[in-house]
């Protein structure tokens, strides 16, 4: 089943008790999506992200007060720490309902009901989801999001509840948000991405080419934000792998590029990274006191060093 056939079906107690939203990305749309679902159900959802014991899971997901049933929502990190949790799942009947997400299809033995969740959405798929998350506010941004959309043909789901919060926010006042805010919520977050995987490879042509292009498309305070978090990320990230602590490795993975934790942090070392953020300091610094930021020096220090 796909993502916008669950949300225009009728009755989702009748699909099954396990419900697994298979994604390559981690979103907040897919968690409000499943509460409202099954709001009618039981009013309060509970999020499950950290556990002593499979087994705690299982007393939890087992229980029934009075014959009322509760819906449960697993996170990225409580499943990462507990893999076995995947193989209760695949059985699990009831009487509770629990949703969670994954990035790869479970065995074919598997008898929850799988969803798969598109990567981007298009203008239909958009405002049915808009639609089914608020209803009441989305009538009222028909127009604007009509707007948005002849900027861009897809969404990606992050950007997709960006773009919702924002319209409810903006309401008639679109002009301004459409010139000045759109181009920078929603352009740049794949070339970002991008430009990120370029810097941790170190393809110094391939970067410098991007970077010409998008360095204008942001203020200096945002970049070394921007970088500051990507290279704080790097190192937890390359410390966690050095350990063979794969789970928390991958709990702060999030917004990583792929390229990175597949096999390029193995160019960095972890003294290099810090050295790369103390030079961002300098940076900020630079920028606070009126001087030029010289983000090419930064970049350049990022790639011509050598991991030893």
């Amino acid at each position: 089943m796909d993502l916008i056939t669950f949300i225009l079906h009728d009755s989702p107690a009748s699909l099954g008790n396990v419900f697994c939203f298979i994604t390559k990305q981690s979103s907040e749309l897919i968690t409000k999506i499943f509460k409202k679902k099954f709001e009618m159900i039981s009013s309060q959802m509970m999020v499950i992200d950290l556990l002593d014991s499979p087994a705690a899971l299982k007393a939890h997901l087992d229980m029934s007060f009075l014959g009322e049933v509760s819906v449960f929502w697993l996170t990225e990190d409580l499943l990462a720490q507990n893999p076995i949790v995947h193989s209760f799942l695949s059985t699990y009947g009831g009487p509770n309902f629990v949703g969670y997400t994954t990035k790869t299809v479970p065995a074919q033995s598997y008898k929850g009901l799988l969803i798969t969740v598109p990567e981007e959405v298009t203008y239909e798929q958009f405002t049915q989801l808009f639609a089914f998350i608020y209803p009441s506010q989305s009538v009222k941004c028909t127009a604007l999001v009509k707007q948005i959309f002849k900027l861009h043909a897809v969404l990606t789901l992050p950007s997709a509840l960006l773009v919702m919060h924002y319209c409810i926010l903006v309401g008639t006042r679109s002009e301004a948000f459409l010139q000045d805010w759109v181009p920078t919520l929603l352009n740049p977050e794949r070339s970002l991405f991008i430009l990120s995987s370029l810097l941790f490879a170190k393809k110094e042509q391939q970067f410098f080419q991007l970077w010409t292009r998008m360095s204008a498309d942001y203020s200096d305070p945002f970049w070394t934000t921007y970088w500051s978090e990507q290279l704080f990320k790097a190192t937890l990230f390359c410390s966690f792998m050095q350990a063979k602590n794969y789970a928390q490795a991958k709990r702060v993975s999030y917004r990583l590029p792929f390229s990175f934790v597949q096999k390029d942090w193995k160019l960095f070392s972890i003294e290099e990274l810090k050295r790369a953020h103390d030079h961002l300091y300098v940076i900020d610094w630079n920028i606070k006191n009126g001087l030029t930021a010289h983000f090419e020096h930064f970049y350049l220090h990022c790639m011509l060093t050598k991991n030893s």
